[in-house]
């Protein structure tokens, strides 16, 4: 992936600071409904690696710190892009209303081209008093878009935790007590993808205790307990495909049980819980997780789990195949 020079800095972790408060902001950011375009059309922008924000109230500023804005496509460059910060009233499932409290400009990018490790400071703009899901999104210029601007969004990052906003004045709230972040990992030698929301496994793979482990930057919550009607997730594990290893989880009961009676796999447990969706794939609540498979190959079965439409695509592309209820392939629906 080549990388303009331009515009890049150094990166910083991923973290939620919020400073104290000094004073009411006065700007307001309006409401803009937002269509999740076809991802045929335009470019195939991707954030990637660690993000982060961070606001200052006191100065009414909020900094975002990005890993990559890539353009995936091999012949096609971007239009006139948009790095936002925005803000939802609930989890975001197709179209949805935004709250934009922090709003970049970036020039095209060609293909295969892309900005990394970039930190920008811009104003804050607040939104109505509430309480707010929190994302960083990629937007991009192009024809067929609908929204107000022609800016459609290409994909976005969400944070576990939300933010409080009363009278201009934003306050982290903390995740939903009952979800839990699951965090992605790639292993580069195996080709696979694995996801974990365990806190142990989380501290061991990013401290190398499972060597060969790497974060993709992706992350998406799942509930940690029962909160009612929610289906559990079953983990598998199977080492009959060596030299390499490989995971499996469904939420399908039905699944799980002929799961349980393959001699290849090894059933570890409930490992989450998360709404099902409705069989032609919609999510009447929450956010729509999407379930690839590699087919085999490079000689084991894996699977890939995204809440990311761009990076579903990607993966088709490549030769995966979607797999879940509806045309599209959604295999649960998530907290955020």
């Amino acid at each position: 992936m080549k990388v303009p020079t331009w515009i890049i800095a150094a990166a910083s972790a991923v973290t939620i600071a919020l400073s104290p408060a000094a004073g009411a902001l006065t700007p307001t950011a309006s409401a803009t409904m937002d269509v999740e375009k076809t991802y045929s059309v335009g470019a195939q922008l991707r954030i990637g690696g660690s993000v982060a924000y961070s606001i200052s109230n006191a100065n009414g500023t909020i900094t975002v710190t990005v890993g990559s804005v890539e353009n995936d496509s091999a012949t096609t460059t971007s239009g006139p892009i948009r790095l936002r910060v925005f803000l939802t009233s609930a989890p975001i499932n197709g179209s949805f209303n935004y709250y934009a409290i922090g709003d970049a400009s970036l020039d095209p990018l060609q293909p295969q081209f892309a900005y990394t490790n970039f930190t920008l400071t811009l104003p804050l703009f607040a939104p109505p008093d509430g309480t707010y899901y929190v994302y960083v999104g990629v937007f991009e210029q192009e024809a067929g878009c609908t929204s107000t601007g022609g800016f459609c969004v290409d994909d976005y990052i969400s944070f576990a935790n939300r933010l409080d906003v009363m009278g201009g004045v934003f306050t982290a709230q903390g995740a939903d007590p009952a979800s839990a972040n699951a965090v992605e990992y790639y292993h580069t030698g195996f080709g696979h993808y694995f996801f974990t929301a365990i806190v142990d496994e989380i501290s061991k793979l990013d401290s190398g205790f499972f060597q060969g482990w790497t974060r993709t930057g992706r992350s998406f919550g799942v509930w940690s307990r029962d909160i009612g009607g929610t289906a559990a997730v079953c983990r598998f594990f199977s080492t009959a495909f060596g030299p390499k290893s490989s995971h499996f989880y469904t939420p399908l009961a039905s699944e799980c049980e002929i799961v349980k009676n393959n001699p290849n796999w090894q059933y570890e447990g409930i490992v989450a819980y998360v709404d099902l969706p409705l069989g032609d794939g919609t999510c009447p609540t929450g956010v729509p997780l999407y379930r690839l498979y590699n087919q085999g190959m490079g000689g084991a079965p894996n699977h890939r789990y995204t809440t990311s439409e761009a990076i579903r695509a990607d993966m088709i592309a490549n030769g995966w195949i979607p797999e879940g209820f509806g045309a599209i392939g959604v295999t649960a629906c998530l907290p955020y």
